[in-house]
């Protein structure tokens, strides 16, 4: 699959929006007139810009969808479909045989479904998040929807796709290499998580690890359980983390309640990871309070956070409470570029990914 494919599929996983996906990724690879020109030999033979269109039909069977977000599902491809046509006709190009006849599908299957386009606003969808070109994450979100305590972890926000995009293009950071089998398996801790992302795509890229997805609202853990229920990385594995002669039982990737400046860090955690939380400053105290417990509690424990930079104030502030108890932060990595693994709005803020350790 060429690298324009690869990105389209990803996005069509995704949902970006039909309005940037087509105008802006879509019609920017369709091969032009020229190409077309130079291989068009035979008038049976499909063009190259036919061949492209029918790639990106392909491309949309391809896509898993759940049985209960068919018909959401349908609807997003055929915006997506209903846009590509009309782009292409504006160019005074044909649509493929293959393009107009699954467009024409999924019309007549709104119409019976009684769909629109037009969805709820508080509507739930299923999003998928692709680490290569046949594994991704699946998650359920509701991109519009705060819960009754004001968390704003019922979508997947940008830092979590910058970290995600982060740990499948450099891997994840783990501090120290022992990874002899007769050692506990490494333990990942996921601060403010979210719908999960972070974590369940480390899930992918190091089966072994045990992973604990934690968030501050019950809510938002009871949607966090659902999505591990949802990618069946419900497995349970033996875990002894206790002084217990008994070892202790739990599920390999697991959703917790944990209030920063309440509950106990997690004991034995190799890894800590969070994304977008530093954008109030009114928690910030608690939250680099909770860092370096677990940096003081976790020797080798290696910590990183995805920062938006949505205001210089705000993100001042957690580098002075940083410093203020021992921490320093280096930065590893900044997301202002336009080549990404998953999308990220060209308005977004600028991300930047540190790695938080303590003084020397």
């Amino acid at each position: 699959m060429s690298t324009d494919l690869q990105n389209i599929h990803r996005y069509l996983g995704q949902k970006v929006l039909a309005s940037y996906l087509v105008p802006n990724v879509i019609m920017p690879a369709l091969p032009t007139p020229n190409d077309e020109e130079q291989s068009h030999s035979d008038s049976d033979e499909l063009t190259p810009a036919e061949q492209y269109q029918d790639a990106i039909v392909d491309l949309i069977r391809s896509l898993p969808t759940p049985a209960d977000a068919a018909a959401q599902d349908e609807r997003y491809y055929q915006m997506v479909l209903k846009l590509f046509i009309r782009q292409l006709e504006a160019r005074g190009m044909a649509p493929s045989e293959q393009l107009n006849e699954v467009y024409t599908e999924l019309l007549m299957n709104s119409k019976m479904s009684g769909g629109s386009s037009t969805e709820d606003s508080t509507a739930a969808c299923y999003v998928n998040y692709f680490v290569n070109e046949t594994d991704y994450v699946r998650l359920k979100e509701s991109p519009n929807v705060i819960s009754a305590h004001g968390s704003t972890g019922h979508r997947t926000w940008e830092a979590a796709l910058a970290l995600s995009d982060y740990i499948i293009t450099a891997g994840l950071p783990y501090d120290s290499d022992d990874t002899e089998e007769s050692n506990p398996p490494r333990r990942l801790v996921e601060l403010g998580a979210g719908t999960g992302l972070v974590g369940l795509i480390a899930a992918k890229l190091d089966p072994t690890l045990e992973i604990i997805l934690t968030d501050g609202d019950e809510q938002v853990v009871n949607n966090l359980r659902a999505n591990i229920e949802l990618n069946n990385n419900n497995n349970s594995s033996t875990i002894d983390d206790s002084d217990s002669t008994e070892p202790v039982r739990r599920p390999r990737i697991s959703a917790e309640v944990l209030l920063w400046d309440e509950t106990p860090v997690v004991a034995n955690t190799d890894l800590v990871m969070a994304a977008d939380v530093t954008y109030d400053a009114s928690v910030i105290p608690q939250l680099v309070a909770c860092l370096a417990q677990f940096a003081d509690a976790n020797g080798g424990c290696s910590i990183i956070v995805a920062a938006t930079i949505r205001s210089q104030e705000t993100f001042q502030v957690f580098q002075e409470s940083c410093t203020a108890h021992g921490l320093t932060l280096t930065k590893l990595r900044s997301y202002n570029e336009s080549t990404r693994h998953f999308f990220i709005p060209p308005s977004s803020p600028e991300v930047i990914i540190y790695k938080i350790s303590n003084l020397a």
